[in-house]
């Protein structure tokens, strides 16, 4: 793997981490709301600070509101985000500079109803508190999309940061003696694809102590009830509890672990507050809690606040405008409240603090716009907010800006296509990004800012054939469209044909019982590359992955979005041949499925056959005692066939759904020499295994020698190039790297384990070249030399 590509993740890794120099750093960010959940086009206030180790804010040189992805959504310079119209999860970055240094918090955000992944590797507690020093064990389920499990033979746990702590094969954690934060992973190995789920872990004392008090009206003293109490724990372990008050105006908030904590309360209708008093996280008291504390009196007297109401619309034909940004800004202390309008344009701007006040408004497709026709800021009508009375009546009419707009529907029946992306390109110059982009609303329609000129507009959406406007897929034939200044070019709709589907059944030929879990691929049969290719679609056609899922319980699949052409279909099950369709072993025999557009293809089955089985025992050459965890790769040179599993905690492992043929096998575990079986250090030494279609093979045990260290090591990771800007991590199991000397030496490999890493050691001093290569993949010298 690139190295330089290595410290860009590991620079993401700190990044994300929430702080900049970890657990020992004297700052920290705090971000709330931690947590969020919105709708999409929905949004939400965040507030952050740096603070030290004594709770007390921080100054600091420059501050910046960031999003990832950073199509994800929009913030504002003050905080305020609003959700895009895709469903995903993101996250809200803050950044502090102070000095040379810059500090780092996020907050997690989720927008919509995300789709389950086809797999998913779910981790149990998802959020443990272990105490310095003690143990935590996890508990491991694997289930597709439709909630059927999956068997797991193999898991591999980790910890990160690795100073969190320890965990075994066990799914046991060992927590370090020292606080901290991080996560426990578990990487599962299905059909040579890894997946991995997490579940975070906090290091600390127990959660023993609790912060209490009341909520009541500022002026009556009246109890408020079903007020919202956010519990904050400052610095780098970060813990949030919640709590509403109740008929009494009281609250609890228990399980807190001990640490400096910031507590907020807010009520519908009255001014947020934090203790005690402020209305800034800036400005809040830190509270300490200690051990089996119970911190009393911690009470809030909200004020109520104003709001201000009115309507947005359209200057040309008064036309209501929806999801516009209003906000209110407070000509002293230039602190701003946001808000979008609704369906009907209408909108208020609650808990409002007294004074003056100016209101904007920006909306696509529309010039920004002061109260009452204020082109900026000194030119605007100021509007006196007294609290708890509501100003309303202050609507605004936008005058009109250059502009796209069009809807976006079903071409069968019409319906509305929502959250269907809307690309705008340059008439002339570089069509691999658009300019411009846009998400169709829940009723299909878009409105895009653009400045006067001629574009290329393609909308695409899932599971339907993007196109370009008027209704062609290549952009050589796409019909230019031209915005005028200050006007919206209407009626740039699309009709979307949906694209094709495949389904069938997967099932065991001897006994005909459904298969669950088995993985069905299918693959284009030759790369579709046509000059004139809206660029989308080429970049969908090279994807290195092809279109993948999962049977279900009844062993049936459904794969979708397929573009029309013609595709090779693959299933693979563990214990099981993979197979093509149809009843074909290698991809020279198999049958082409033809998909065409809005056409389903039934009845493409498989009947998998078991193939051969071959197991062993790994131990310790000493005293020949399993070694739990060991890597053990198995290959045919000449089918190009490679898996790999790990020993159980008896040192036993197992491969099935062999093919007939030859094999090499060599296992390996850390602290210990790898060998060839049987019992060599050399590849052409190794001896080969035969193996036939439903035969089983045992007793081939390899007993492996304690690593002396001799010489030096070359260790590392190989993993696949996704060639974008992703920071996924993609391991590459069974690739071989060799060692190969400057100078007349010996040359020396090791095969990656699933998480892609490898180990070259006895090496005589000297310079060396090292070049990786697996099946499937490009080999590569180190540095990313071909």
């Amino acid at each position: 793997m690139n190295r330089k590509i290595q410290l860009l993740g590991l620079a993401l890794l700190l990044l994300t981490a929430g702080f900049a120099f970890g657990q020992g750093s004297p700052y920290s960010v705090t971000v709330t709301p931690e947590k969020a959940e919105l709708q999409p086009g929905q949004g939400l206030q965040f507030e952050a600070q740096l603070f030290g180790v004594n709770g007390s804010p921080v100054d600091f040189t420059d501050f910046k509101w960031s999003v990832r992805p950073d199509s994800f959504g929009t913030i504002s310079d003050d905080g305020f985000f609003v959700a895009g119209k895709n469903p995903g999860e993101g996250k809200v970055v803050a950044s502090f500079r102070r000095g040379n240094a810059v500090f780092y918090g996020d907050a997690q955000v989720v927008v919509g109803r995300i789709m389950p992944p086809d797999v998913r590797v779910i981790v149990v507690p998802v959020d443990a508190i272990v105490p310095p020093g003690g143990t935590q064990k996890f508990h491991l389920t694997v289930a597709t999309r439709n909630n059927d499990r999956l068997k797991v033979e193999h898991v591999k746990w980790d910890v990160k940061p690795n100073s969190l702590g320890k965990i075994n094969r066990d799914g046991v954690f060992n927590a370090a003696n020292h606080p901290g934060q991080g996560n426990v992973i578990a990487y599962v190995d299905l059909g040579g694809v890894v997946y991995r789920g997490r579940a975070r872990v906090t290091v600390s004392e127990l959660p023993t102590a609790s912060i209490s008090g009341a909520a009541n009206d500022a002026q009556t003293g009246a109890a408020l009830i079903g007020a919202r109490i956010l519990v904050q724990r400052l610095g780098p372990i970060h813990w949030t509890r919640r709590s509403r008050t109740d008929s009494l105006g009281n609250y609890v908030v228990n399980k807190l672990i001990p640490g400096l904590y910031v507590v907020r309360a807010d009520a519908k209708g009255y001014l947020p507050e934090y203790f005690d008093g402020a209305d800034h996280l800036s400005e809040a008291t830190a509270l300490q809690v200690v051990a089996d504390d119970s911190l009393t009196g911690i009470d809030f007297a909200l004020l109520h606040g104003g709001s201000i109401s009115g309507m947005v619309a359209s200057e040309a034909d008064s036309m209501s405008i929806a999801h516009a940004l209003v906000t209110a800004t407070h000509v002293v202390s230039q602190r701003k409240r946001h808000t979008l309008t609704a369906e009907d344009g209408s909108y208020t701007l609650p808990a409002l603090a007294e004074g003056d006040y100016a209101v904007s408004v920006r909306a696509a497709g529309y010039k920004k716009e002061y109260y009452e026709d204020a082109r900026d800021l000194l030119d605007a009508q100021l509007i006196r907010v007294t609290p708890p009375d509501d100003v309303p009546g202050i609507d605004l009419y936008l005058a009109t800006a250059s502009a796209i707009a069009g809807h976006v529907q079903d071409a069968a029946d019409g319906s509305a296509i929502a959250h269907a992306r809307v690309d705008i390109y340059n008439l002339t110059g570089s069509r691999r990004h658009p300019r411009f982009r846009s998400i169709t609303d829940k009723d299909g329609d878009y409105l895009a800012s653009v400045p006067p000129g001629f574009y290329l507009v393609y909308v695409q959406a899932r599971g339907y054939r993007g196109e370009f406007y008027d209704n062609v897929t290549r952009f050589v034939e796409a019909t230019p469209v031209q915005v005028f200044q200050d006007q919206h070019t209407a009626s740039i709709d699309f009709e979307l044909v949906e694209l094709g589907s495949i389904t069938g059944t997967v099932v065991d030929e001897n006994t005909g019982q459904p298969i669950a879990g088995a993985k069905v691929a299918a693959f284009f049969d030759v790369p579709i590359l046509l000059p004139g290719m809206p660029i989308p679609d080429i970049f969908n056609r090279m994807q290195k992955k092809p279109f993948e899922t999962r049977t279900d319980s009844l062993g049936q699949y459904k794969i979708e979005s397929l573009h029309a052409g013609k595709y090779y279909l693959r299933a693979i099950a563990r214990g099981y041949l993979p197979e093509y369709w149809q009843e074909a072993a290698t991809l020279r025999e198999a049958t082409v499925v033809e998909v065409q557009d809005s056409v389903q293809v039934s009845a493409i089955d498989f009947t998998l056959t078991t193939g051969g089985t071959l197991g062993g025992l790994v131990a310790n050459a000493d005293d020949s005692t399993g070694l739990a965890g060991a890597v053990v790769t198995i290959w045919s040179p000449d089918k190009g066939f490679t898996r790999h599993v790990y020993s159980n905690q008896q040192g036993e492992y197992h491969f099935a759904g062999l093919p007939a043929g030859d094999y090499l096998l060599f296992a390996k575990l850390k602290g210990y020499d790898g060998k060839f079986y049987d019992g060599v250090d050399r590849r052409d030494e190794a001896t080969p295994i035969h193996v036939e279609a439903g035969a089983g093979i045992t007793g081939i045990d390899f007993y492996l020698p304690k690593f002396a260290t001799r010489f030096g090591t070359i260790a590392g990771v190989v993993a696949a190039d996704l060639g974008d800007s992703s920071d996924a991590f993609v391991p590459i199991p069974g690739a071989f790297v060799f060692a190969i000397p400057v100078k007349a030496g010996i040359v020396r490999f090791d095969v990656s384990d699933p998480l892609g890493n490898y180990q070259i050691t006895n090496l005589a001093p000297g310079k060396y070249v090292v070049v990786a290569w697996a099946s499937g993949f490009i080999g590569e010298f180190y540095d990313n030399v071909f």
